[in-house]
Order: C-alpha cells, then structure tokens, then sequence
C-alpha cells in the first residue's frame, strides 16, 4: 500500500494487529452502530471500528466523532 499512487480510504474493525499493520498512515477511531435492525432501541450494539487513509487527516474529523491515531 505504501507504493499506492491513488487516495484510498479503508475501514476495518479496530484492532491491534491492523494498527500495526497500518501505522504509517493516518488512522481514525469511529464508534458506530452496527445494523440498521438495531436503530433507536435503547440497547443498540455499538462497535469500533477504523478508518485508514494515505492522505491528510479527514476535514472536520472531530465533528464526525473520530479519534485520530
């Protein structure tokens, strides 16, 4: 990926091992809400997940909810 000439953007769920994997580029932190079955409801399941990019931090990430790495 380091040899990659296009922009790219990946999401994958949060974990050490893609952290590493990954840690030359900028990664952000995003918790969310998995499945559209869990919508509303007072227990909805929530999880982590990550978001990779080989380009400057996203604009306004802070207003997203991501934490940046």
């Amino acid at each position: 990926m380091q040899k990659c000439h296009h922009k790219f953007l990946v999401t994958y769920d949060d974990s050490p091992v893609i952290i590493n994997n990954f840690k030359s580029f900028n990664i952000y932190q995003w918790e969310l809400q998995y499945g559209m079955n869990n919508y509303k409801k007072k227990t909805a399941a929530k999880g982590r997940e990550l978001i990779i990019t080989n380009y400057d931090r996203i604009p306004d990430y802070q207003q997203l909810n991501l934490n940046f790495l």
